[in-house]
């Protein structure tokens, strides 16, 4: 698991590079100085990338593997508020529209696994049967042995 947290941006650097050659061929597009441009590539990689797999990772192991898909959505949804606040970009009718219907399944999703495991935790308390069992060096006896 550990590995894929390396390999996925790993490749996904790569196929970037690749497509980037490919459509740039001029030497000075590739030049990155001490400015604004190396700033955002250093903040890219380290949070964008690096703390997502981590929290990805984080919440597989805390919650199951289901959890981190339904919250990949959320990431549009934050791109399209913060393009909007920082940026000054339009919000659209159709990007409201699709706000809703993300939050709305999030939220179905959330409550739906929160009533499942409410069902499980009392279908799971009435079936479990208290069995005593002896230890090696305790004394049990039976009542109906006795004379």
């Amino acid at each position: 698991m550990h590995m894929l947290c390396i390999f996925i941006p790993c490749t996904g650097g790569f196929q970037t590079c690749a497509i980037g050659i490919i459509l740039r061929r001029d030497k000075l597009a590739w030049q990155v100085g001490w400015n604004i441009q190396l700033l955002t590539i250093v903040y890219s990689a380290a949070l964008g990338t690096s703390a997502k797999y981590w929290l990805n990772l984080y919440a597989v192991e805390k919650r199951g593997p289901v959890f981190p898909p339904m919250f990949n959505t959320l990431s549009v949804v934050f791109t399209m508020v913060l393009g909007a606040l920082l940026l000054g970009e339009s919000l659209t009718v159709g990007s409201l529209l699709g706000s809703a219907v993300v939050f709305s399944g999030l939220y179905m999703y959330l409550y739906g696994k929160a009533k499942e495991l409410r069902v499980t935790m009392t279908s799971g308390s009435s079936n479990e049967k208290l069995q005593v069992q002896p230890t090696h060096n305790s004394k049990c006896e039976d009542p109906s042995s006795r004379p």
